[in-house]
């Protein structure tokens, strides 16, 4: 089905389809497509293109083996702003905040690496127990 009704919205930066209701009544996807009685209206945005391909990349092999790392990063940004604050900013400042965020994850570093550590003691003892 086509449209010739469209207008850009300079807000929202997009375009605007507008199909009647006599084009929806007459489609035969209309079940699938629309429950509004007067017809449809689509907005595709200039990023449209830049959103389709980032989908269609998504589904690749290459995306599945990237996020594998991406992960373990977001939980350890999750870790800083949920347990160590790192949502605000504590002292005004770019160099002062800047400190924040790197005296914020050297802890969370130095804690990662104690964790490791006793957890490899604790198995070296359990071994000449043993």
């Amino acid at each position: 089905m086509t449209t010739d009704k469209r207008t850009y919205h300079e807000n929202s930066q997009a375009w605007i389809y507008r199909f009647p209701k006599e084009a929806c009544q007459a489609c035969e996807l209309r079940e699938t497509c629309t429950k509004n009685k007067n017809g449809r209206t689509i907005s595709v945005n200039k990023y449209y293109q830049v959103q389709m391909d980032a989908l269609a990349y998504s589904k690749t092999e290459e995306y599945k083996q990237e996020i594998k790392k991406r992960c373990p990063i977001e939980g350890t940004g999750a870790e800083l702003v949920y347990h160590h604050g790192l949502r605000r900013a504590r002292y005004w400042g770019t160099l002062k905040v800047e400190f924040q965020a790197v005296f914020t994850a050297l802890a969370v570093n130095i804690k990662r690496w104690a964790r490791i550590r006793l957890a490899s003691l604790k198995t070296a003892k359990i071994r000449h127990a043993v």
